[in-house]
């Protein structure tokens, strides 16, 4: 049994002491010390440099019981989300409106292939940064951990399962996210490039579907954001959202076929 993201390194330039957050510690932390931090909305990801089988995530949040306090009050929102490639994100946990604190841990039924680990910080109901005293990824399910410690969530995860994903009870399934095929872009965007098209509608082309691929790893961080007075149109927002990329598709479409007659005449 081993701790695959020991030492491995976070990818974001943004987040202060990035090199902690896979240290090993995960007791001595302070109010000051011990944790890594970004800004929220933000991410931390951790790239395990290579595609590796994982059969547990365990995430620990700043919780005061390592700095030898009491729990603290504060509550996290975050989204958790694995790759295998860095371009297509698989969701398979995210918060529900209250929030949670310390150990946040992610049972795999079947070992999953990964290569990347993302956190999404959403909220942090004490000020503005998400801080993160340890991450791990185990090659088997270890024993929980023991001591002075908070367990705030452990999540059985399933992925094809039918069960919506919230943290309402201590164990539940969650499932992957919907995800645009970056590949296929890059390949009708060269399709486009050979072609008579103007080369700056290509180019301009190729910008639209950059943005939609970014927008597709942060769309459920932004979506939980804006539909929180409104829970109950998150499913709905779902649908929304595949219909307003189709638009865009169609919108990008309609513009190659007026360049192509254009190019004819």
């Amino acid at each position: 049994m081993a701790n695959i993201a020991l030492h491995k390194k976070v990818i974001e330039s943004d987040v202060k002491h990035p090199e902690v957050v896979t240290d090993g510690n995960i007791s001595k932390y302070s109010n000051h010390s011990g944790f890594a931090y970004f800004n929220i909305p933000g991410t931390l990801t951790i790239d395990l440099e290579q595609l590796i089988s994982v059969k547990c995530i365990r995430i620990l949040l700043w919780d005061g019981p390592g700095a030898g306090k009491l729990l603290n009050s504060r509550r996290y929102q975050f989204l958790l989300a694995v790759s295998k490639d860095g371009n297509e994100w698989n969701e398979i946990f995210r918060t529900s409106d209250k929030g949670t604190i310390g150990w946040q841990i992610f049972k795999f039924s079947d070992s999953i292939k990964v290569k990347f680990i993302r956190i999404y910080g959403l909220k942090n109901t004490a000020n503005k940064h998400f801080h993160v005293v340890e991450l791990e990824a185990h090659d088997e399910i270890p024993d929980n951990p023991k001591g002075n410690v908070h367990i705030g969530n452990v999540v059985n995860v399933k992925f094809d399962s039918e069960t919506d994903t919230n943290a309402d009870t201590d164990i539940i399934e969650a499932k992957p996210t919907r995800k645009i095929d970056s590949k296929e872009l890059a390949r009708i965007i060269k399709t486009l490039e050979e072609s008579p098209i103007d080369k700056q509608v290509v180019k301009e082309i190729k910008a639209r579907f950059d943005d939609l691929i970014v927008l597709d790893q942060n769309l459920n961080a932004i979506r939980r954001e804006i539909v929180n007075p409104v829970t109950t149109e998150i499913k709905k927002s779902n649908r929304l959202a595949i219909s307003a990329m189709g638009l865009t598709i169609i919108g990008l479409i309609v513009t190659i076929a007026i360049q192509i007659l254009q190019a004819v005449r």
